[in-house]
């Protein structure tokens, strides 16, 4: 989530890194295994793109902000998402105007509102059906 939280990148020179990497046979696997997880995301991902609709995706896309920014009041969840509706869309590989779309047919059935970037979910589960196709 490098668009919402500070980050600071390093470069490392490709010389030091194929010396520690032929030095050290424990880092070398810690980096294997870290790089075929990115690989298995990266997949999954290509994945979601070309078989999602765009019900799905921007519901999985909820369910993930609420994770990482959903506070739980009573029966619903809140949160104030710090991304605009374009990084929505991009997140979620659509147009904006699909994210508008969207988020208007969610608040048009009850599963959310909207004030800005503050997002009411009214139902975790229903929006996590629709994340996995289900309407």
């Amino acid at each position: 989530f490098a668009l919402t939280t500070p980050t600071e990148v390093l470069a490392i020179d490709r010389r030091a890194v194929s010396e520690l990497l032929e030095a050290n046979s424990e880092f070398c696997s810690v980096i294997l295994r870290a790089l075929a997880r990115q690989l298995d995301n990266a997949n999954l991902r290509q994945l979601e793109l070309s078989v999602d609709s765009v019900s799905g995706r921007v519901s999985q896309r909820l369910y993930d902000l609420q994770d990482r920014f959903g506070v739980q009041r009573g029966d619903v969840i809140e949160m104030r998402i710090p991304i605009t509706q374009q990084e929505l869309a991009d997140w979620s590989g659509v147009s904006r105007q699909a994210v508008v779309k969207e988020l208007s047919a969610l608040r048009e059935v009850g599963l959310i509102r909207t004030r800005g970037s503050h997002i009411t979910l009214f139902d975790l589960d229903a929006i996590v059906a629709r994340a996995k196709g289900g309407r």
